[in-house]
């Protein structure tokens, strides 16, 4: 596999399927002008995105910009909820998962985020939207209804980052590096949300293979983000 791929169009199955592929802005809040940049990174568990963000966030802070590393859930009353359940190896009924992971997101976005860009930092994410549409889509919500409850107020990344992996080469990295995995992290639960992941066509969307070397994945990674970053 080659270290970037095209994304691909969704894929005609009950649970995966959009209305329309999702290949334009429309519905998003435009973030493209402001002075500070927004990138995002989306995989199954195990796929490396902690690891990326954090080498990302050296790289770009040895070149002098100001960089703020986050996640998602957050650690705000929705997100720790969210976390202390899945600990707990318990999850809510799909709809409210989303319900949860929506009121998270958006205050996230208005207090966190925006704030940021509007100063002109640089914002990467451990998880965005596209990992409701994998994780809550997996469990049987239509793709269209999990998108349309983004629409309006999320603000599109200026790059997606899906670092693409096996299910099981992700289980391993989750075993050796936790031994016990939580409730989101079955192999049949990683496998349905990875063709999930996989389908997506979103804007911005660059998907590269996690299996390759950190510092390869690095490599390929900063030939993105470098063209994107604002003026030094």
């Amino acid at each position: 596999m080659s270290a970037i791929s095209p994304a691909r169009s969704p894929v005609e199955s009950p649970t995966t399927s959009l209305a329309d592929p999702l290949d334009t802005t429309a519905g998003f809040l435009d973030i493209q002008d402001l002075p500070g940049r927004f990138f995002v990174f989306e995989g199954i568990d195990g796929s490396g995105k902690s690891t990326q963000c954090y080498t990302l966030a050296r790289v770009l802070r040895e070149q002098g910009h100001d960089v703020i590393e986050t996640r998602e859930p957050t650690d705000g009353p929705w997100g720790r909820q969210l976390r202390e359940l899945a600990q707990q190896g318990q999850r809510l009924k799909p709809s409210e998962e989303l319900e949860y992971f929506v009121r998270d997101r958006k205050a996230h976005l208005q207090d966190l985020i925006l704030p940021q860009l509007r100063q002109g930092s640089i914002i990467l994410q451990d998880r965005y939207f596209p990992s409701s549409m994998a994780y809550q889509g997996s469990r049987g919500l239509a793709l269209q209804t999990i998108l349309s409850a983004h629409l309006g107020w999320a603000a599109l990344p200026h790059a997606f980052f899906f670092l693409h992996l096996s299910p099981q080469q992700a289980l391993q990295r989750i075993t050796e590096r936790r031994q016990v995995p939580d409730a989101f992290e079955t192999l049949e639960g990683l496998q349905r949300c990875e063709a999930i992941f996989a389908s997506l066509s979103l804007p911005h969307w660059f998907a590269l293979d996690a299996s390759q070397p950190i510092g390869a994945l690095q490599q390929a990674i900063l030939r993105i983000v470098q063209p994107l970053l604002p003026p030094r």
